[in-house]
């Protein structure tokens, strides 16, 4: 099994790497510090798993996360982080990601989520209470403080999907005024104040993937 640690502190990552060398020699790891070594290595091979880093330097991983499954449809992703809010996991969780570990957790712990997400499981981390991990694994929004109404995440999931105005309002059968109404009211709901700042938002609350 190849997998990838994709952690901007490199000892963290020699750390994690020395362990699996040790006690999971299963697994052939493969290290990145940043986000074009992680593309360039996902480009290169295919791999079964990345451990990624959630705060991954300056990058969100839940920004990318796209673009790996772009590159590799099929991959597993364990998040790795020292954030264990239900805001964050949950948000994490949104993205597409499958299982979620905390970095305070022992890395015999991380070894066994690994083989856990690659057996079709989620895992979430065992200091995260159970009643909360319950709650991440459900679908609804109750845990952010946006309100959407359905014709606004019908607009929402056009606007993620570069749908022009013109395009929304016939697929939604409704005037494109309505559409620019509803644009407005979304980007006022998320204190942005442009699209690219209304999906980077709607993507880390959950909203669209």
């Amino acid at each position: 099994m190849d997998i990838i640690v994709a952690d901007d502190h490199g000892l963290i990552g020699e750390g994690i790497i020395s362990f699996f060398q040790e006690n999971a020699p299963e697994f052939e790891v493969s290290f990145a510090k940043n986000k074009s070594k992680l593309i360039f290595l996902l480009k290169e091979q295919t791999y079964d798993l990345i451990i990624q880093d959630v705060q991954f330097g300056e990058v969100d991983a839940r920004e990318i996360i796209q673009e790996i499954k772009l590159i590799q449809p099929n991959i597993k992703i364990v998040a790795l982080s020292s954030h264990v809010d239900a805001f964050t996991v949950k948000s994490v969780l949104a993205t597409g990601i499958d299982s979620y570990v905390s970095k305070t957790a022992p890395l015999e712990e991380l070894i066994h989520a690994v083989r856990e997400t690659l057996n079709g499981k989620k895992y979430i981390s065992k200091d995260i209470t159970e009643n909360i991990a319950n709650s991440f694994l459900t679908d609804d929004k109750e845990n952010t403080n946006i309100r959407l109404t359905n014709r606004e995440i019908e607009v929402l999931d056009g606007i993620q999907n570069e749908l022009s105005t013109k395009e929304i309002a016939a697929k939604l059968f409704i005037s494109e005024k309505t559409v620019e109404g509803y644009r407005s009211s979304l980007l006022m709901k998320f204190q942005v104040k442009n699209v690219a700042g209304l999906i980077k938002k709607a993507i880390l609350q959950g909203f669209v993937k």
